[in-house]
């Protein structure tokens, strides 16, 4: 089967530059060969030199003309392989396709075991993270317990000195009170003494005019005279 490639004389691999050089080549040829073919046979060639080249020439158009011989010539080789492969080399085509595909699975299998590894391995790394975040916690929160504890203990101090001194105002108050009234029922008894001797005064001063006046009713009565009637 004649290909682009071979109307320019290249091969496949070709570069542009070497593309281009085959297209002069042909075309010169052609020219030099004019003597020994016909009109229709020089124009046909050219015609085609030209396609192959307008092709080969743009890399869009070469990759697309390249995929498309590709497949024509994998068509072409299952086409032979099924009619005119003896069956001793399709049996080592079966074993070496078999092995290929024992390769794949083995390939999938030590995939599969690396995908396993390494999803351990992140689980590994991610508990790892989370136990070091857990201790973080753990401190964090043991440090907080410790902080509210002391906040704690200080608020008890704070409410039992609060309460001692209150108490200790308290004592002062009712000590005061008691001073106090302790200084009234002292004032009141001293009053009350002088009231009392005040009064036991009087009543002695009063005694005293009874038993004078009585006295000097008595001595009247014995100095008046009796009178006689």
């Amino acid at each position: 089967m004649n290909t682009l490639y071979d109307i320019l004389g290249v091969s496949r691999q070709t570069t542009a530059a070497q593309i281009e050089q085959g297209y002069k080549f042909s075309m010169e040829s052609l020219k030099s060969d004019g003597d020994n073919k016909s009109t229709e046979e020089i124009l046909a060639h050219s015609r085609a030199i030209k396609e192959a080249y307008a092709i080969l020439s743009s890399s869009s158009r070469r990759q697309a003309y390249d995929d498309k011989l590709k497949l024509k010539e994998q068509t072409n080789y299952e086409v032979v392989e099924k009619k005119d492969f003896p069956w001793g080399i399709a049996a080592i085509i079966t074993v070496i396709a078999l092995l290929l595909v024992a390769g794949l699975g083995y390939s999938k299998i030590q995939a599969h075991k690396e995908a396993e590894a390494q999803r351990m391995a992140f689980e590994i790394e991610k508990a790892k993270v989370d136990a070091e975040q857990a201790a973080k916690l753990a401190d964090a929160e043991q440090a907080r317990l410790e902080q509210q504890a002391r906040l704690d203990q200080n608020r008890a101090d704070a409410i039992r000195r609060s309460e001692a001194a209150q108490a200790h105002r308290e004592g002062q108050q009712i000590d005061f009170q008691m001073q106090a009234a302790a200084a009234q029922a002292a004032r009141d008894k001293a009053q009350a003494d002088r009231q009392a001797k005040w009064d036991q005064q009087r009543e002695e001063q009063a005694a005293q005019a009874r038993t004078q006046n009585q006295n000097w009713a008595l001595e009247r009565a014995i100095n008046t005279p009796i009178r006689r009637y």
